[in-house]
């Protein structure tokens, strides 16, 4: 097992530890762990899910808290879930390709971005003052890849990195793409 993998599963432990041992609103340290805990939440932990995927599916399951928030837009964000699930499943009943099980992994890695934002707005809801804490929180995670992304520039990319492997357009004739401590130079450039 490589370091990154050990990482990820840490990752889940440390997860699992602040759910299980602390006595602050489990909705509010979810979604802290997974905005400070970032880059080691990207990694792939088990086959194709990554620690984001394992964690998100897990908190919503078992620890997540429903509040009692009055918003209309929340009702769309449901019709807009529901009417992707339906439009993926009509597209893949009706794709040349057979349904394989990486389409199905894929399907179910959909839903954690949209759980967590689910849950992130809701609680910004419920409390309007906590995006201070979430805007703090993006704004460390930030900084650190800011960080990390020097140590690429200073040690390089092969050198200086969390991916097991290197992805093909991070090294090319044109330069060099730093991926900070993300997988890819365009993932990267999402997060930012």
């Amino acid at each position: 097992m490589n370091l990154l993998k050990i990482l990820s599963i840490l990752s889940i432990i440390a997860f699992f530890a602040v759910m299980l041992f602390s006595k602050g609103d489990r909705n509010r340290l979810f979604i802290i762990f997974i905005l400070t805990a970032f880059p080691f939440l990207n990694i792939t932990t088990f086959e194709n899910l990554c620690g984001f995927d394992i964690i998100t599916f897990l908190f919503y399951f078992i620890f997540y808290k429903k509040r009692d928030v009055e918003f209309k837009g929340l009702m769309f964000y449901r019709i807009l879930i529901i009417l992707l699930t339906i439009t993926i499943v009509v597209g893949l009943a009706y794709a040349e390709e057979r349904v394989a099980e990486n389409n199905i992994i894929e399907f179910i890695r959909l839903y954690p971005v949209f759980i967590f934002g689910y849950i992130l707005i809701n609680e910004c809801l419920h409390d309007e003052s906590f995006m201070k804490t979430v805007v703090n929180c993006i704004k460390i995670t930030l900084i650190l890849s800011f960080v990390f992304l020097c140590l690429q520039m200073v040690f390089g990319v092969e050198r200086f990195s969390l991916s097991r492997t290197m992805n093909s357009n991070i090294v090319s004739a044109s330069g060099i793409r730093y991926p900070s401590f993300l997988i890819d130079p365009q993932v990267y450039s999402q997060y930012l």
